[in-house]
C-alpha cells in the first residue's frame, strides 16, 4: 500500500502556504510519504504573483505580463520534477556515495575516539557533498534539456498541424538506424539531404535521420506508417511525439515482409 499526499500548497506560488517545495518534500518524506500532489491555485486563484513581484498589499498581478505569470506559476512543478529526476539519479549511485560516507567514517574513527557530527558532515564529507552537488547539477541539465526538447517537439507538431498536406501516405521502413520512404505505391520517395529548409536538426552532425525526419516534415503526409524491422529506438520516439495521431506502427505486414526478405538476402550476399 502506497500512502500520498493529494493536495498540497507550496510557497511562494499559492498564498496560503508557508513551506517551499523542498521543505515540504522533507516533511512528508520523514512522515513516510510516497508522494505528493502539488494542487497550487492557477492564474485567476490564489496565486502569490503579487507577494513575489510587489508589496504585500498591492493588487497589481494583473499588470505581470502573461508569460512572467506562467513561469511563476510553473516554478514550482519545475522544482519537482528536477527533485524526481535528481532522486532517480542519486539512487543510481547510491553504492558509490554510500562508499564515500563509508570511507570518511572509518578513516575518522581509525584515529579519534569521539565525534561532533555537525563538524564531521562539514568539514570530512566534502567528498561525498560535492557528488550530490554534481548529481544534481546533472539533475537540472537533464531537466533542462528534457524542457527544450518539448517545446521544440510541440512547435513541429503545431507545424504540421497548422499546415496542407503534401501527400497521402508515406510508409517508412526502418532497420538498424536506417530508413527507407515509400509512397502509398510503394515507390520510393528521395530522401531530400538540402539542410537549408530544414525544420528539424538534433544536432550538428545532421545525421541520415535527420534528413529522413526532414523530408517527411517537408511532405506532411496525412498518415505515416512506420515499418519496423528492429528494436525501436530514440528516433521512432521522436517521430511518434511529432506525429501523433498520423502515425502508425506496424510490424508485420507485406511491406515489412518484403523488406526484412530483401535485408537478409543483401546481407547474406555481403558476406559471401
Amino acid at each position: 500500500m502506497y500512502k500520498y499526499e493529494t493536495h498540497m500548497h507550496t510557497s511562494p506560488v499559492s498564498k496560503c502556504a508557508t513551506a517551499t517545495v523542498r521543505d515540504s518534500l522533507i516533511f512528508y518524506k520523514q512522515l513516510g510519504y510516497d508522494g505528493v500532489f502539488v494542487t497550487n491555485p492557477f492564474l485567476d486563484g490564489n496565486i502569490g504573483i503579487d507577494n513575489h513581484y510587489f508589496d504585500d498589499n498591492a493588487d497589481t498581478t494583473s499588470s505581470v505580463p502573461y508569460e512572467e505569470r506562467i513561469e511563476f506559476y510553473f516554478s514550482d512543478y519545475e522544482q519537482l520534477q528536477i527533485s524526481n529526476i535528481s532522486s532517480s539519479i542519486i539512487d543510481d549511485n547510491s553504492q558509490s556515495k554510500d562508499d564515500l560516507v563509508f570511507i570518511s567514517v572509518y578513516d575518522y574513527i581509525k584515529n579519534n575516539t569521539s565525534m561532533i557530527l555537525s563538524g564531521f558532515i562539514n568539514f570530512r564529507l566534502k567528498d561525498y557533498i560535492e557528488v550530490l552537488e554534481y548529481l544534481v547539477d546533472l539533475s537540472v541539465n537533464n531537466f533542462i534539456i528534457n524542457r527544450e526538447y518539448d517545446k521544440f517537439i510541440t512547435l513541429l507538431r503545431d507545424y504540421i498541424n497548422s499546415e496542407p498536406s503534401k501527400i497521402d501516405v508515406i510508409n517508412l521502413v526502418y532497420l538498424n538506424q536506417e530508413a527507407i520512404l515509400l509512397d502509398k505505391n510503394k515507390n520510393i520517395i528521395p530522401i531530400d539531404n538540402n539542410i537549408v529548409d530544414s525544420k528539424y536538426l538534433s544536432d550538428i552532425s545532421f545525421s541520415n535521420n535527420d534528413y529522413v525526419l526532414n523530408t517527411v516534415l517537408n511532405l506532411l503526409p496525412n498518415k505515416l506508417y512506420v515499418h519496423v524491422l528492429s528494436q525501436e529506438d530514440e528516433f521512432l520516439k521522436t517521430l511518434k511525439n511529432i506525429f501523433s495521431n498520423k502515425i502508425s506502427f506496424c510490424y508485420d505486414c507485406e511491406i515489412c515482409n518484403f523488406y526484412k526478405t530483401t535485408f537478409a538476402d543483401s546481407k547474406n550476399k555481403s558476406n559471401d
